[in-house]
Protein backbone atom coordinates (compact mmCIF):
# COMPACT_ATOMS: atom_id res chain seq x y z
CA UNK A 1 0.00 0.00 0.00
CA UNK A 2 1.47 3.37 -0.99
CA UNK A 3 1.78 6.13 1.59
CA UNK A 4 -1.06 8.30 0.24
CA UNK A 5 -3.52 5.38 0.31
CA UNK A 6 -2.48 4.45 3.85
CA UNK A 7 -2.88 8.05 5.03
CA UNK A 8 -6.30 8.26 3.35
CA UNK A 9 -7.54 5.09 5.06
CA UNK A 10 -6.23 6.40 8.38
CA UNK A 11 -7.97 9.72 7.79
CA UNK A 12 -11.21 7.95 6.90
CA UNK A 13 -11.17 5.68 9.96
CA UNK A 14 -10.06 8.28 12.48
CA UNK A 15 -12.26 10.97 10.99
CA UNK A 16 -15.34 8.78 11.43
CA UNK A 17 -14.25 7.83 14.94
CA UNK A 18 -13.70 11.40 16.11
CA UNK A 19 -16.98 12.71 14.63
CA UNK A 20 -18.94 9.86 16.22
CA UNK A 21 -17.14 10.45 19.53
CA UNK A 22 -18.05 14.14 19.46
CA UNK A 23 -21.71 13.31 18.81
CA UNK A 24 -21.63 10.71 21.59
CA UNK A 25 -20.19 13.19 24.08
CA UNK A 26 -22.20 16.27 23.12
CA UNK A 27 -25.68 14.81 22.65
CA UNK A 28 -26.27 13.96 26.35
CA UNK A 29 -25.26 17.51 27.31
CA UNK A 30 -27.88 18.88 24.94
CA UNK A 31 -30.46 16.50 26.38
CA UNK A 32 -29.60 17.80 29.86
CA UNK A 33 -30.34 21.33 28.61
CA UNK A 34 -33.79 20.27 27.44
CA UNK A 35 -33.01 19.52 23.78
CA UNK A 36 -34.44 16.57 21.90
CA UNK A 37 -32.41 14.48 19.43
CA UNK A 38 -33.28 16.72 16.49
CA UNK A 39 -32.25 19.84 18.42
CA UNK A 40 -28.99 18.24 19.52
CA UNK A 41 -28.10 17.26 15.96
CA UNK A 42 -29.15 20.67 14.67
CA UNK A 43 -26.82 22.28 17.20
CA UNK A 44 -23.83 20.07 16.39
CA UNK A 45 -24.26 20.55 12.65
CA UNK A 46 -23.87 24.31 13.02
CA UNK A 47 -20.20 23.81 13.90
CA UNK A 48 -17.89 24.33 10.95
CA UNK A 49 -15.47 21.84 12.50
CA UNK A 50 -18.05 19.05 12.39
CA UNK A 51 -19.26 19.82 8.87
CA UNK A 52 -15.72 20.14 7.50
CA UNK A 53 -14.60 16.91 9.14
CA UNK A 54 -17.60 15.13 7.63
CA UNK A 55 -16.62 16.57 4.25
CA UNK A 56 -13.05 15.38 4.68
CA UNK A 57 -14.29 11.88 5.56
CA UNK A 58 -16.37 11.84 2.37
CA UNK A 59 -13.37 12.94 0.28
CA UNK A 60 -11.34 10.07 1.76
CA UNK A 61 -14.23 7.67 1.11
CA UNK A 62 -14.53 8.87 -2.49
CA UNK A 63 -10.81 8.26 -2.99
CA UNK A 64 -11.02 4.68 -1.73
CA UNK A 65 -14.28 3.55 -3.32
CA UNK A 66 -16.02 3.77 -6.68
CA UNK A 67 -19.36 4.95 -5.26
CA UNK A 68 -20.87 7.06 -8.03
CA UNK A 69 -22.73 9.40 -5.69
CA UNK A 70 -19.42 10.54 -4.22
CA UNK A 71 -18.22 11.85 -7.59
CA UNK A 72 -18.46 15.50 -6.48
CA UNK A 73 -15.87 14.83 -3.77
CA UNK A 74 -13.40 13.49 -6.36
CA UNK A 75 -13.19 16.79 -8.21
CA UNK A 76 -9.83 18.55 -7.91
CA UNK A 77 -11.22 21.86 -6.70
CA UNK A 78 -13.36 20.13 -4.07
CA UNK A 79 -10.38 18.23 -2.66
CA UNK A 80 -8.33 21.44 -2.56
CA UNK A 81 -11.25 23.35 -1.05
CA UNK A 82 -11.41 20.89 1.84
CA UNK A 83 -7.63 21.07 2.26
CA UNK A 84 -7.97 24.81 2.88
CA UNK A 85 -11.10 24.55 5.02
CA UNK A 86 -9.71 21.85 7.32
CA UNK A 87 -6.50 23.90 7.59
CA UNK A 88 -8.61 26.90 8.63
CA UNK A 89 -10.36 24.70 11.22
CA UNK A 90 -6.97 23.88 12.72
CA UNK A 91 -5.68 27.46 12.64
CA UNK A 92 -8.79 29.08 14.09
CA UNK A 93 -9.04 26.50 16.83
CA UNK A 94 -5.37 26.75 17.79
CA UNK A 95 -5.09 30.52 17.83
CA UNK A 96 -8.63 31.67 18.70
CA UNK A 97 -10.71 28.95 20.35
CA UNK A 98 -8.27 26.69 22.24
CA UNK A 99 -7.35 29.40 24.81
CA UNK A 100 -11.04 29.77 25.72
CA UNK A 101 -11.50 26.32 27.28
CA UNK A 102 -9.56 23.30 28.49
CA UNK A 103 -11.39 20.04 27.65
CA UNK A 104 -10.67 16.97 29.75
CA UNK A 105 -10.82 13.23 29.17
CA UNK A 106 -12.67 12.08 26.07
CA UNK A 107 -13.61 15.66 25.24
CA UNK A 108 -9.90 16.40 24.88
CA UNK A 109 -9.48 13.32 22.67
CA UNK A 110 -12.30 14.48 20.38
CA UNK A 111 -10.95 18.04 20.34
CA UNK A 112 -7.41 17.01 19.44
CA UNK A 113 -8.69 14.54 16.87
CA UNK A 114 -11.05 16.91 15.06
CA UNK A 115 -8.80 19.97 15.18
CA UNK A 116 -5.32 18.50 14.72
CA UNK A 117 -5.22 14.80 13.77
CA UNK A 118 -7.75 14.79 10.93
CA UNK A 119 -6.50 18.09 9.46
CA UNK A 120 -2.88 16.94 9.43
CA UNK A 121 -3.80 13.56 7.93
CA UNK A 122 -5.88 15.18 5.22
CA UNK A 123 -3.18 17.71 4.37
CA UNK A 124 -0.58 14.91 4.23
CA UNK A 125 -2.84 12.94 1.89
CA UNK A 126 -3.60 16.00 -0.26
CA UNK A 127 0.13 16.68 -0.66
CA UNK A 128 1.09 13.10 -1.52
CA UNK A 129 -1.83 11.66 -3.49
CA UNK A 130 -1.27 11.17 -7.24
CA UNK A 131 -3.31 13.73 -9.18
CA UNK A 132 -4.31 14.28 -12.76
CA UNK A 133 -6.57 17.34 -12.71
CA UNK A 134 -5.73 20.23 -10.41
CA UNK A 135 -7.73 23.14 -9.07
CA UNK A 136 -7.56 26.43 -10.98
CA UNK A 137 -7.65 30.03 -9.82
CA UNK A 138 -10.93 30.39 -11.71
CA UNK A 139 -12.42 27.81 -9.30
CA UNK A 140 -12.07 30.15 -6.30
CA UNK A 141 -15.56 31.74 -6.59
CA UNK A 142 -17.30 28.36 -6.57
CA UNK A 143 -15.00 27.16 -3.78
CA UNK A 144 -16.22 30.09 -1.68
CA UNK A 145 -19.85 29.01 -2.03
CA UNK A 146 -19.84 26.29 0.71
CA UNK A 147 -18.42 28.70 3.35
CA UNK A 148 -21.05 31.27 2.30
CA UNK A 149 -23.83 28.70 2.69
CA UNK A 150 -22.41 27.69 6.08
CA UNK A 151 -22.38 31.31 7.23
CA UNK A 152 -26.01 31.79 6.18
CA UNK A 153 -26.95 28.58 7.97
CA UNK A 154 -25.11 29.40 11.21
CA UNK A 155 -26.32 32.99 11.41
CA UNK A 156 -29.91 32.08 10.53
CA UNK A 157 -30.01 29.52 13.33
CA UNK A 158 -28.36 31.98 15.70
CA UNK A 159 -30.92 34.67 14.96
CA UNK A 160 -33.74 32.15 15.46
CA UNK A 161 -32.61 30.51 18.71
CA UNK A 162 -30.07 33.04 20.04
CA UNK A 163 -27.21 30.54 20.03
CA UNK A 164 -24.10 30.89 17.86
CA UNK A 165 -21.42 28.25 17.23
CA UNK A 166 -18.45 30.61 17.60
CA UNK A 167 -17.87 33.85 19.53
CA UNK A 168 -16.63 35.69 16.41
CA UNK A 169 -20.02 35.01 14.76
CA UNK A 170 -22.15 36.07 17.73
CA UNK A 171 -24.33 38.87 16.34
CA UNK A 172 -26.01 39.47 19.72
CA UNK A 173 -22.65 40.31 21.36
CA UNK A 174 -20.70 41.82 18.48
CA UNK A 175 -23.34 43.79 16.63
CA UNK A 176 -23.53 44.24 12.88
CA UNK A 177 -20.32 46.23 12.35
CA UNK A 178 -17.93 43.91 14.20
CA UNK A 179 -19.62 40.83 12.80
CA UNK A 180 -19.26 42.20 9.26
CA UNK A 181 -15.57 42.92 9.89
CA UNK A 182 -15.02 39.36 11.13
CA UNK A 183 -16.83 37.89 8.14
CA UNK A 184 -14.88 39.98 5.63
CA UNK A 185 -11.61 39.04 7.34
CA UNK A 186 -12.45 35.35 7.34
CA UNK A 187 -13.50 35.27 3.70
CA UNK A 188 -10.48 37.28 2.59
CA UNK A 189 -8.23 34.88 4.46
CA UNK A 190 -9.94 31.83 2.97
CA UNK A 191 -9.74 33.26 -0.56
CA UNK A 192 -6.02 33.97 -0.15
CA UNK A 193 -5.44 30.45 1.17
CA UNK A 194 -7.34 29.02 -1.80
CA UNK A 195 -5.00 30.90 -4.11
CA UNK A 196 -1.93 29.71 -2.18
CA UNK A 197 -3.03 26.07 -2.14
CA UNK A 198 -3.90 26.16 -5.84
CA UNK A 199 -0.44 27.61 -6.54
CA UNK A 200 1.15 24.82 -4.48
CA UNK A 201 -0.98 22.08 -6.03
CA UNK A 202 -0.05 23.08 -9.55
CA UNK A 203 3.61 22.58 -8.65
CA UNK A 204 3.17 19.16 -7.08
CA UNK A 205 4.04 16.04 -9.14
CA UNK A 206 1.30 15.05 -11.55
CA UNK A 207 -0.07 11.53 -11.96
CA UNK A 208 2.09 9.43 -14.23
Amino acid sequence: MDISKFVSWAGLALGCAFVVLQFYLSTPLRFANGDNLFGALWFLLTFFTILTNIGVVLVHLSAQTAVERLGWFRQAHVRTMFAVLIFVVMLVYHFVLAPLWQPQGLFAVADIGLHYVTPLLYLAWWMTTPRGETAKFSDIPIMLLPPVLYLVWALARGLIVGEYPYPFLNYDVLGAALLARNIVGLFLGVALLYALFIFIENRLPKQA
